[in-house]
């Protein structure tokens, strides 16, 4: 298996693991949890994770093009 390969399997793992966390995030806005004056703990965890998200998803993006990229290159030799 080409580093490639690996890069983008890890970065699936390592998606599903944010997306959980993610989720957790939602449900304990959803619940309520948190509400205060002074900013709301749950609503800026809920954000990180969102973005921790957003930014592995971008991750992931780039390491599948550059395996298809190189699977490219591999099949005009």
């Amino acid at each position: 298996m080409r580093k490639e390969e690996v890069k983008v399997l890890a970065l699936q793992d390592e998606l599903k693991e944010a997306e959980k966390e993610w989720d957790k995030a939602i449900n304990d806005v959803m619940a309520g949890k948190g509400e205060g004056v002074f900013g709301n703990e749950y609503d800026k965890a809920e954000k990180e994770a969102r973005e921790k998200v957003e930014r592995i998803k971008k991750r992931l993006r780039e390491a599948i093009g550059e395996r298809d990229a190189y699977t490219l290159s591999l099949i005009h030799i």
